[in-house]
Formats: C-alpha cells, structure tokens, sequence
C-alpha cells in the first residue's frame, strides 16, 4: 500500500478532510532491528513517548496534535500515531518516569546508555556533537489508527 493510500485510509477512517496533512512518515531507530521492535511496542501499546535530538533538524519541532505516520524499515506504513505532549530538556534531565513511556527500558541508566550512542550516532550524521547537556525533545503520542489486514 501506498503512503498515499494509506492516508487516505486513515482521513476516511477519522472523518477528516483533505487538508489534514501528517507531520512525518518513518520508522523509529536507526537500524531495521530497532525499528521493527519500536514498530511492535507501539502496534502493541507498550511505547507510547519517544525521543529526538533537538540539534541538527531538518524537520519542524513536533507539535501537540500532529499526525506522523509510523512505517517498517522498508517504509511500508503501519498505523498513525498523533502527538499528545511535547516536551524539550536537556539529556541529563530526563527522568525514569517519563523515558519508562518509551516502553524499552527498565531503569533510567539504560535508556541513558542507548541514547547516548542514538545521538552520537545521529550528530555525526546531521553534524552535532553529543553532551550530556544537549537539549531533547521529548513526544508522547497515542496510535489512532492501525493499518487494516
């Protein structure tokens, strides 16, 4: 199915017109592994938040009610997810109580470690350099439609 296509889906399904536009359509991670676990915590509700750099951005800051369109790797969609809270801080400040909403980790340490290498991984792509007190954003969101079988 098409991106297009499963748009379309989705408004029909919604009741939306037109010109509601989405925000975003990708997977989450960078490799195909990561992404198709992310892809299954959140068709399974266990993820429902996920975080960004707020360095190095091409795209526009999330924004409170934004639709994003979440594919696999190969870019086939899966569902819309629709963001409920944005919130921007630096990395050392994130807290077990909101990064546990990204449905992967156990303990605050753990998310620190595998963010740590997500973003030194990302900023030498987009040129930034990781810090302990580079600005985050952080996006909790709802699935709100889920591609039919």
């Amino acid at each position: 199915m098409t991106i297009d296509a499963f748009w379309q889906e989705f408004l029909n399904f919604a009741g939306l017109d037109g010109s509601v536009k989405y925000a975003s359509c990708d997977y989450f991670d960078s490799n195909e592994e990561g992404a198709a676990k992310c892809l299954e915590m959140i068709l399974a509700g266990k993820q429902r938040a996920s975080t960004g750099s707020g360095l190095g951005r091409k795209e526009k800051l999330p924004q409170v009610g934004d639709y994003n369109i979440v594919t696999d790797w190969h870019g086939m969609p899966h569902c819309v997810i629709q963001t409920t809270t944005v919130t921007i801080m630096p990395f050392n400040e994130m807290t077990f109580k909101l990064c546990h909403r990204e449905g992967a980790y156990d303990s605050l340490a753990a998310w620190q470690e595998d963010h740590r290498r997500y973003f030194t991984e990302m900023g030498e792509e987009a040129g930034y350099k990781f810090s302990e007190d580079m600005p985050i954003v952080f996006v909790d969101f709802e699935v709100v439609y889920i591609k039919k079988q």
